[in-house]
C-alpha cells in the first residue's frame, strides 16, 4: 500500500464529509430553503455561511468564464480587423489594376491610375519587399510591373522582374508594352 501523506488524507475525510452534509441538506431540502423549521439558530448561521460561500464560489467562477470569453472576443476582433484591413487593400489593389487593364490610352500616354501611383513608386517597391507571400502580393507585383515600364531606370529590368513575380500567365498574353 502506498503512503498518503496524513494531510491529503485529513482534507479528503472532510472534503467528503463536506459533500455528505451538503448532500444530507438538500435531500432534505435545507438548500432549497425548505424544510427550515427544524433547525436551531447554529444551524441556520452554519447553512447560511455555506450558501454564502457557495455563491460566492459560483459568482467567481462565472466572472472568470466571462473574463475570459471577453479576452477571446477582443483577440477575435482584432483578428477580424486585420483580416478587414487586408480584404480591403486587396480590392484597391484589384481596383487599381483594372483601371490600368482597362485604360483605352497606350502606355506612351500614362493613365491617370499610374499618373497617382507614380510619386508613390518607390514606397510601394519597399512594401512590396515587407510583404509575406499571398494573392496581395502578386496583384501589387503586377502593378509594379506596369509602373516600372515607366519609372525603372534604363537598363534596369524592373518591369519584367515584378510582371514574373506577379501572375505568371502567358507572355504572350501580357501585352505589347512587355515584348519591346
Amino acid at each position: 500500500m502506498a503512503y498518503i501523506p496524513c494531510d491529503v488524507t485529513k482534507n479528503r475525510r472532510n472534503a467528503e464529509q463536506e459533500h455528505g452534509t451538503l448532500f444530507g441538506l438538500m435531500l432534505n431540502g435545507h438548500l432549497m430553503g425548505e424544510k427550515l423549521g427544524c433547525l436551531n439558530v447554529k444551524e441556520l448561521k452554519e447553512l447560511e455561511t455555506r450558501l454564502e460561500r457557495g455563491i460566492s464560489k459560483i459568482r467567481s467562477k462565472k466572472n472568470d468564464m466571462i473574463l475570459a470569453e471577453t479576452e477571446n472576443l477582443q483577440k477575435r476582433e482584432v483578428e477580424l480587423e486585420h483580416h478587414n484591413e487586408f480584404l480591403r487593400s486587396k480590392v484597391q489593389v484589384s481596383s487599381r489594376m483594372q483601371e490600368i487593364r482597362t485604360s483605352t490610352s497606350s502606355m506612351t500616354s500614362v493613365p491617370k491610375p499610374l499618373k497617382f501611383l507614380h510619386p508613390h513608386y518607390g514606397t510601394l517597391k519597399s512594401f512590396y519587399e515587407s510583404m509575406t507571400e499571398s494573392d496581395l502580393k502578386k496583384l501589387l507585383a503586377y502593378i509594379l510591373s506596369v509602373l516600372a515600364l515607366t519609372m525603372s531606370a534604363d537598363g534596369e529590368p524592373e518591369s519584367l522582374k515584378y510582371r514574373m513575380l506577379g501572375s505568371k500567365g502567358d507572355i504572350g498574353s501580357w501585352g505589347h508594352e512587355y515584348v519591346r
